[in-house]
């Protein structure tokens, strides 16, 4: 029968449910596993400490680096959308007032306009929907430029400077004339003059790189140009203008502000045309979906989930996520941290419990199997000392009765005298079979091997195996063909005869109450191999006692007590002796009853 988990960990439950205060000296095995757990639950608590920390600090590090490269990204966007918007509003800024109509500075594209809208002194307003066409019409009642009153209040008077909007030289540089031309809507008499200019720059033998860039900075001159005239230090003056420039004669009379009206985006001004007539309110009325569209396409690699918000009042943190040219703040948007995940665990965290789990696994299979052999080794120690008293006090008994001459009948002394030579012979066996197996323990193989037929090898061994099935009711036989006979191995005769007595010690001992009392020998040989086959018609084992069948020292006191006399150590020593010569042993369960063990050899070296 199997023994229990308890038993095999050493875990005794007799001893479990002793008083605590006798653990100590009683149940050695469960103070090992306590202090094992212990050490084990010490451990786990310090390496999930240090993964805390070490977790912590990486993901505080990683959030840091993902926060600089968002930072770094929403510098970026924010430089390419004012790269986009101050040229626009700077060429809107310096256009002149609607009441001096020109036809000779650029203007915005008509889809980023709703139009350009007037107030008059007198609070009518009009609208203008096309910049070259001097058409107007009165703007709707229900317009948010109506609606929110008086919020031209905060624009500045019209003798303040025009917004600082210089286009920077920097800005000639970004793919503003290449990608976002058709944001702008030139003159009819400045086209030419840029095609001329091209023409000559092609003349000049100029890279076509060279030419656009020119290009470019001609169109933030024009929007730096108006600029010029106010007493800006560092401006352009009116004669530093290029001569293919045409010159505007005409100048705004007050700064040009962005500002919401709502949910309208616009820039406004106050305008005095002369003395007598009182200020007039001008805007250019943005369509702000369409400005949002362009802002955001240039960013969209950067910031695909990026969106633009009205600011109507000053940030408190300075904006400085918000534009330049209009009152719009940037938000990255959740999406922003892609890649970013508190999840993730380092390689070295993930190295470091696999190395905790496998030392654990490692040190409880090494205890365990530690625990495992000494309680082996105790149990075997007992079944020797069951094994020993017995032939011992038969000797001392026997010794001292014919010493004394208490048996005076000569066939009782021969009786007394082949009891004392059979247990003489079993303790004979049972220390050859504890010095082999202590032998093989310590790694000293069976070297004095000899070459020689498998029939003088049973023939050898025959007698010893008769004389042991001779004290038993069993039969023994042999089968064995002459060209097996003749089969040559090379092998160590001595140890093949110590695990076939071992066999056929085993079977007289648990198969002698048979009702067929044969014990037969069969051998058979092939081109590489020789089998010895010992078969007995028994009860049998069954899976259980099979699986446990060569496991060493498995015998305790008390089942050395009920069982047939032995230790144990017979059929583990058996394979450890097979598995020496260089063969193997194993069991073959004969249907219900019986059972045979098969020896292998190998033939000749």
């Amino acid at each position: 029968m199997r023994r229990p988990w308890t038993s095999r960990l050493g875990l005794r439950p007799d001893r479990l449910l002793r008083s605590p205060h006798d653990w100590s000296g009683r149940s050695p095995n469960l103070r090992t596993w306590l202090i094992f757990a212990t050490c084990l639950l010490a451990a786990t608590i310090a390496v999930a400490w240090l993964s805390q920390q070490t977790l912590q600090a990486e993901r505080s590090e990683r959030h840091a680096r993902q926060q600089a490269d968002l930072e770094n990204r929403i510098r970026v966007a924010l430089w390419r959308m004012d790269s986009i918007a101050v040229p626009l509003v700077a060429i809107e800024s310096t256009r002149p007032a609607l009441a001096d109509f020109s036809e000779d500075s650029p203007v915005l594209a008509p889809r980023l306009l709703k139009g350009y809208v007037q107030r008059a002194a007198d609070g009518q307003w009009t609208l203008r929907r096309a910049a070259f066409s001097k058409d107007v019409e009165p703007l709707a009642e229900d317009s948010e430029l109506i609606a929110q009153k008086e919020w031209w209040h905060a624009l500045p008077s019209p003798n303040a400077r025009s917004l600082e909007l210089r286009a920077d030289s920097t800005f000639a540089q970004t793919s503003f004339a290449d990608s976002n031309s058709s944001l702008i809507v030139w003159p009819s008499n400045f086209a030419p003059t840029l095609n001329n200019s091209m023409a000559a720059n092609n003349d000049s033998n100029l890279s076509e790189s060279q030419s656009r860039i020119q290009l470019k900075q001609q169109v933030f001159d024009v929007a730096n140009l108006g600029q010029g005239g106010f007493g800006q230090q560092g401006s352009r003056q009116p004669s530093e203008t290029p001569a293919m420039l045409p010159k505007l004669e005409h100048r705004t009379s007050g700064a040009m502000l962005p500002l919401w009206v709502g949910d309208e985006l616009v820039l406004a001004r106050r305008v005095k045309p002369d003395a007598k007539k009182g200020e007039w309110i001008e805007a250019c009325w943005l369509d702000w979906p369409a400005w949002n569209k362009v802002l955001r396409r240039e960013i969209a690699d950067l910031l695909p989930g990026a969106t633009l918000q009205p600011v109507t009042s000053p940030s408190p943190t300075g904006g400085d996520r918000e534009l330049v040219a209009l009152p719009v703040r940037l938000e990255p948007g959740a999406s922003s941290l892609v890649g970013f995940d508190d999840s993730s665990w380092p390689a070295a965290l993930v190295v470091a419990w696999g190395m905790l789990a496998l030392t654990a696994v490692a040190i409880g299979w090494l205890l365990w199997q530690t625990l495992h052999l000494s309680e082996r080794r105790a149990t075997f120690v007992s079944a020797v000392t069951h094994e020993l008293r017995t032939p011992l006090t038969t000797f001392r008994l026997y010794t001292e009765m014919l010493t004394d001459g208490l048996v005076q009948d000569p066939d009782q002394q021969q009786s007394y005298f082949r009891t004392l030579h059979r247990e003489a012979n079993r303790l004979m066996h049972m220390v050859e079979n504890v010095l082999a197996y202590a032998r093989l323990e310590k790694g000293r193989p069976t070297n004095r091997t000899e070459e020689l037929s498998l029939g003088e090898l049973l023939d050898r061994c025959w007698p010893r195996l008769s004389q042991r099935v001779s004290e038993s009711p069993l039969q023994l036989e042999r089968t064995l063909t002459e060209a097996v006979r003749d089969t040559r191995l090379t092998t160590n005769a001595l140890a093949v005869e110590q695990v076939l007595f071992n066999l056929i010690d085993n079977a007289c001992k648990y198969a002698s109450d048979a009702t067929d009392p044969r014990l037969t020998v069969e051998a058979d040989a092939t081109d590489s191999l020789v089998t010895i086959r010992v078969r007995d018609f028994g009860p049998g084992l069954s899976a259980t006692a099979r699986r446990q069948l060569f496991e060493p020292f498995g015998k305790s006191s008390a089942q050395a007590a009920e069982t047939a006399p032995g230790i144990g150590l017979g059929l583990s020593l058996a394979r450890r002796l097979a598995r020496d010569l260089g063969g193997d042993l194993c069991c073959d369960q004969l249907g219900r009853d019986g059972l045979a063990f098969i020896l292998t050899l190998p033939r000749v070296r």
